[in-house]
């Protein structure tokens, strides 16, 4: 449904209370409180997996099928109260963290238009790429795509001519 935009969707906000998986043992939706159960497509439960926890509260956007009470998921975001503005060694802000020990990197420039979001005590919520490792927990922020683990950037070739 890569087609619809996800912000005109309903919003559903819950705590999970645990993942479902399918017969291949992949991760394919959530059950949050108040016993709502959210689908999402298996190929996307390793990333899914990296950014919820159970006990996360989780935003979900998605559609209601008739008759079935079930939210197919469009789009999935965790969020916190920020703790503490992250800085680099020049003082120029680059993220935060959040009150459960995430830590969110932006861009220089993308940081700087949501400087008031960073600020501590605020909310934030945002949607990228996730790392878990025995350090803790980043999200990056930002435009491109995730490099596949081990990949090197491939350098452009030059057109003979």
């Amino acid at each position: 449904m890569h087609w619809i935009d996800p912000d005109h969707l309903p919003q559903t906000v819950g705590n999970v209370l645990q993942f479902t998986q399918n017969a291949k043992g992949e991760l394919d939706g959530l059950i949050l409180d108040k016993d709502r159960q959210v689908h999402f497509p298996p190929h996307l439960g390793p990333k899914v997996a990296k950014l919820i926890a159970v006990g996360d509260k989780v935003h979900v956007r998605g559609v209601r099928p008739r008759g079935a009470s079930v939210i197919a998921a469009v789009s999935l975001k965790v969020s916190g109260d920020v703790r503490l503005a992250l800085h680099g060694p020049r003082g120029e802000l680059w993220g935060a963290l959040l009150d459960d020990g995430t830590v969110v990197r932006l861009g220089p420039k993308e940081a700087a238009k949501k400087a008031k979001q960073l600020a501590p005590g605020m909310r934030f919520s945002a949607k990228g790429w996730a790392l878990e490792n025995r350090f803790g927990r980043v999200v990056e922020i930002g435009p491109g795509e995730r490099p596949k683990a081990g990949a090197k950037k491939k350098a452009a070739k030059k057109k003979k001519g």
